[in-house]
């Protein structure tokens, strides 16, 4: 028994210790490009609408902005995602990049990994742009890191392609890409 509770306070020590000490940098949850079929500023100035999200973003319910101001580093939207058994939950974002079609990228206070949001527009000749999306997370504990970004690692890779396949579709008029 005694074995057994010197083993349980090691392993909550490490656990600990592994929670307090953090990476250099916010790590890279998902990257994913698409080429979207419009030029640059077409596709900048739907992505840079942030109302637009819940057309194009699995789980978004409803975005909205906080005050009316034009797009910029500071602005503030509040939205909420539909999250299954506890139902809506609201989420905070603040636009931290904001370069015209080129660069939009954005934070969020969601608790379960504080999501940072890059985009970045290129040209790809022809009347098509090349979108790229970074998602980091803020959350930069070992302990963190180790564990529940391994799951969210997983799950957003699988949400931003299909994010960015119906963002596609809706750009280029098809519909629904996914057949359903």
């Amino acid at each position: 028994m005694m074995g057994k509770l010197i083993a349980l306070a090691i392993v909550s020590t490490i656990a600990a210790i592994f929670a307090q000490i953090e990476l250099s940098n916010d790590p890279l949850v998902v990257t994913k490009d698409v080429v979207i079929k419009k030029n640059r500023s077409e596709v900048f100035g739907y992505v840079s609408n942030l109302r637009t999200y819940p057309s194009w973003y699995p789980g978004l319910v409803w975005l909205q902005e906080v005050e009316h101001s034009s797009m910029k580093p500071g602005k503030r939207f509040v939205g909420a995602y539909w999250v299954p058994i506890i139902g809506e939950l609201n989420e905070n974002f603040k636009v931290v990049a904001y370069v015209e079609n080129k660069k939009l990228a954005f934070e969020s206070d969601f608790f379960a990994h504080q999501p940072r949001i890059v985009m970045t527009f290129q040209d790809e000749g022809n009347d098509r742009t090349r979108l790229t999306w970074k998602m980091f997370t803020q959350r930069r504990s070992y302990f963190f890191f180790g564990t529940f970004y391994q799951i969210f690692k997983y799950t957003l890779d699988q949400r931003v392609t299909g994010a960015l396949l119906t963002l596609r579709g809706n750009l280029q008029g098809e519909g629904n890409v996914f057949g359903i």
